[in-house]
């Protein structure tokens, strides 16, 4: 049992509150699709952070996400979500009044995460423009990283983008089955989930009661009726080779979950969250291993950046090469990302020079294609991201294309003084 929430006006006289039954079959009656609706236009009803307790916001990507399965057989998710720190959140709306409902949607949910973890984002992207026109939010040529940068005020796009990649490939997205109530009980819905997969997922069974006020305006109450515990121990292991500034770090994570079994998770650690030119260099040579040409480009661009006098600043995940600011001692002005793998560009003055920017990308794209034609004028789109196997070719040529555009910037920065 649960009280009736109060509501009042900004005079502090209570506004009355009718419940809308679940059994009524009259003009109070809602939809599925008014559910959807709801959470579709406020996804904050949704309980999120009880289950990642990381994410801050929560986006709608839209209703009615269609899929293809195997056999030939197609449905549609009824709303899908992404979080801020890279989790998609699959919602399926079923009402009380269906007493089968939640038994047949538990399958139905499973499948669309299995079906979301075998797709690749750029495939996920196709779907999600085909969404229900009514909800769509991604525009016609937008990547999720970007529509991401837009809505969730992410800043850091490539660590986002391995975020959002790790958790499709590990299974770990959030099930929820909302409605008006839950008819059947946590007892089954434990068991049935406790014959299913091992996979990291996080499960939930949301009620969103109803009530009208007098004017017909609706106020949804959410409440959690269940979700999957785990309980975890860490194991903290350090793996140190020839190399000691390679040295990895993971923490092993053994969770009992509430399916039954136990999942081991391996997380790496690097202590100081930033990369040295060293640990670069040998990531380069350890994660090219199946592209000799790979190798020799990654190599020839970091020692040639080094060389030609290009300041660099250490991230995560990359090194980032360009010029400071000796005026605005704290400014750094970027031209290229180097990774592990790939690499990518950096516009110098893109937030403050849209035309500086767009002569950029012109003259970057007479190498190869690294910035969408259609949109060189877009300071919502990135350079793409090409492994160093892909550019032999053109490796002293893109070296020396970095070159003279740091000189440039070199002499901008100069002329603001």
């Amino acid at each position: 049992m649960s009280g009736t929430p109060s509501l009042f006006d900004s005079a502090g006289a209570s506004i009355e509150l009718t419940p809308v039954s679940k059994r009524r079959l009259d003009g109070l009656m809602l939809t599925e699709h008014d559910f959807q609706r709801a959470v579709d236009a406020s996804p904050s009803l949704l309980p999120y952070r009880e289950f990642f307790p990381s994410a801050r916001r929560l986006v709608s990507l839209g209703m009615e996400i269609p899929l293809s399965f195997p056999g030939g057989k197609s449905g549609s998710i009824d709303n899908l979500f992404l979080t801020d720190d890279g989790h998609f959140a699959v919602v399926e709306m079923k009402l009380w009044r269906n007493p089968e409902a939640v038994r047949e949607v538990v399958g139905q949910i499973f499948q669309y995460g299995l079906t979301l973890g075998a797709m690749s984002v750029r495939d996920i992207e196709d779907v999600i423009r085909k969404s229900s026109q009514a909800s769509r939010r991604m525009a016609a040529s937008q990547t999720l990283i970007e529509f991401a940068i837009e809505h969730l005020g992410v800043d850091d796009e490539h660590a986002y983008s391995n975020a959002l990649e790790k958790h499709l490939r590990s299974g770990e997205l959030l099930y929820l089955i909302a409605g008006d109530g839950i008819h059947v009980s946590v007892d089954a819905i434990a068991d049935w989930i406790n014959a299913g997969s091992g996979a990291p997922f996080h499960f939930g069974l949301l009620e969103l009661d109803v009530y009208l006020t007098a004017s017909k305006q609706k106020l949804f109450v959410p409440r959690l009726r269940v979700k999957t515990k785990e309980i975890g121990r860490h194991v903290i292991e350090v793996t140190v080779g020839a190399h000691p500034e390679l040295a990895k770090v993971q923490i092993r994570e053994e969770i009992l979950q509430s399916t039954g079994g136990i999942r081991e998770d391996r997380r790496v650690v690097t202590p100081d969250q930033t990369l040295s030119i060293e640990a670069l260099e040998g990531l380069i040579r350890n994660e090219n291993t199946d592209s000799r040409e790979g190798v020799d480009v990654g190599l020839y661009l970091l020692r040639g950046l080094q060389d030609s006098g290009f300041d660099s600043r250490p991230l995560s995940t990359e090194i980032s090469f360009g010029i400071r600011d000796a005026i605005r001692g704290n400014r750094f002005v970027s031209l290229i990302n180097l990774g592990p793998k790939y690499l990518h560009l950096r516009e110098p003055f893109k937030k403050e020079d849209l035309h500086a920017m767009q002569a950029f990308r012109e003259r970057a794209n007479r190498l190869t294609e690294f910035f969408d034609p259609e949109a060189l004028d877009d300071r919502n789109k990135f350079s793409r991201q090409p492994r160093y196997r892909d550019l032999a070719d053109i490796k002293a040529d893109l070296l020396a294309f970095l070159v003279k555009e740091r000189d440039m910037a070199a002499m901008q920065l100069k002329a603001r003084e």
